[in-house]
C-alpha cells in the first residue's frame, strides 16, 4: 500500500562555499507543495487539522551537519549536529501573493495569474500520488551528431536517449492539433515555479533564504552531509513530528553531500566553492533507502566543483533545422 501523502513542503539545502575560517554558506529553498500561501494549510493526523498559512510564518531552521559519509542523512541522529541558521525575513511575503492572486485589471484583462485554488494539493480528498506513467511514454531526448562527436561517444546510457531518425520523423510527420483549448488557469505550484526562476523575487516571497554557519575543525574531514530542519517547538515542527505512522512527512527534506574539506598546514580550511548537483532524501531514524543510488553518488562527486564536463552547443547548417549536414540550403537567419 502506498504511503499516505501528507507532504506540504519541500526543504532543500544548497551549499555554496566554505572560506578559510570554516564559514559554510548555504542557500535554503523552502517550497510549499502546490498549496495556497494565503490560507491555513490542511493536514492530517488521523483527523483533519490546519497549520498556519505559509505567507504568515517566519520559519526557523537548523543546518544539520552530518559527519558520516557512509550512511544517509537522518538515519543516525546521534551523528548529527544542529547549527542555528540566522535568517533575514521579507516583510512582503503576503503582499506579493495577494498581488499575484488579483487576477484581473479593472478592464477585465489578465493581470498576473489566473490562480485556481481548487487545484491545491491539500484540498483534495485523494491524498495518494497518481500512478507513474509507463517509461516508454516519457520524454525522449535526441543526441545530435555534434554532441556525439565532441567526445568518445559509444552508446546512450538511457533507453530514452536516441540517436536514430525517430526524432526527425516525429517532427516531420507531426500534425497540428487544431482542437486545443487555451488554458489560462494555473495552480499555486506553477506560480512557485515561476517565482523560483527569479531569485530576488523568490527571496522576497519567502522561498529562498541565505545563511552561513561556522564549522568545527573536525567537520567533513571524511566528507558528509548537510540538510535543513525546522527548529523544535517552532512553526510546523509539531506537524512534522506528529505525521501519521506510514505517512509521508509533513516536510520532505533533502540533503546535500559534502566532499572532504581539506585543511592547509596551519589547520585552516582551504577555501572552495561547493555545488550540489544531486540532492538525496533525508531518512527517518533507522530506515534504509529504497532504490539504487550508485549513479547519483558518482554524479554528486563528479560535479561537486560546479563545473560542467562537456559543453555542447550547435547551430543549424541548413534551412531545414532538422538537417545535421550541409545540403546547400543555408539557414535563413541567425539562430
Amino acid at each position: 500500500m502506498a504511503a499516505i501523502s501528507n507532504t506540504r513542503f519541500t526543504l532543500l539545502a544548497l551549499p555554496q562555499s566554505v572560506d578559510s575560517d570554516g564559514n559554510l554558506s548555504v542557500n535554503i529553498v523552502w517550497i510549499p507543495r502546490n498549496i495556497s500561501p494565503l490560507e491555513p494549510v490542511n493536514t492530517i493526523f488521523g483527523v483533519v487539522s490546519q497549520a498556519p498559512a505559509f505567507a504568515d510564518t517566519q520559519p526557523q531552521f537548523n543546518v544539520m551537519v552530518v559527519n558520516e559519509a557512509s550512511e544517509f542523512a537522518g538515519k543516525d541522529p546521534s551523528k548529527e549536529r544542529p547549527e542555528n541558521a540566522v535568517l533575514n525575513y521579507s516583510d512582503q511575503v503576503r503582499k506579493i501573493y495577494e498581488t499575484l492572486k488579483q487576477a484581473t485589471n479593472e478592464d477585465g484583462s489578465l493581470k498576473y495569474f489566473d490562480i485556481d485554488d481548487s487545484r491545491s494539493s491539500d484540498v483534495s480528498t485523494d491524498y495518494s500520488a497518481p500512478e507513474a506513467e509507463d517509461k516508454e511514454l516519457s520524454v525522449k531526448k535526441y543526441l545530435p551528431e555534434s554532441y556525439r562527436e565532441s567526445f568518445n561517444f559509444t552508446s546512450a546510457r538511457s533507453k530514452n536517449a536516441v540517436t536514430d531518425d525517430s526524432y526527425y520523423c516525429a517532427i516531420r510527420d507531426a500534425q497540428p492539433n487544431l482542437n486545443l483549448e487555451k488554458e489560462t488557469k494555473v495552480s499555486w505550484g506553477k506560480v512557485y515555479a515561476y517565482l523560483l526562476r527569479q531569485p530576488l523575487m523568490a527571496q522576497k516571497a519567502g522561498l529562498i533564504y541565505k545563511t552561513s554557519v561556522s564549522l568545527l575543525a573536525t567537520d567533513f574531514n571524511m566528507g558528509g552531509w548537510i540538510y535543513i530542519d525546522v527548529v523544535p517547538d517552532t512553526t510546523y515542527s509539531a506537524e512534522q513530528i506528529n505525521s501519521l505512522a506510514g505517512a509521508e512527512p509533513f516536510i520532505k527534506r533533502y540533503a546535500a553531500r559534502i566532499p572532504i574539506l581539506k585543511k592547509d598546514a596551519d589547520g585552516k580550511f582551504i577555501s572552495r566553492n561547493l555545488f550540489a548537483s544531486v540532492l538525496f532524501p533525508v531518512l527517518k531514524p533507522g530506515d534504509n533507502p529504497d532504490g539504487i543510488f550508485d549513479d547519483l553518488f558518482i554524479e554528486s562527486s563528479q560535479y561537486n566543483d560546479g563545473f560542467a564536463k562537456i559543453v555542447h552547443a550547435n547551430q543549424p547548417v541548413s534551412g531545414n533545422i532538422l538537417k545535421e549536414k550541409q545540403d546547400g540550403f543555408h539557414p535563413q537567419k541567425e539562430m
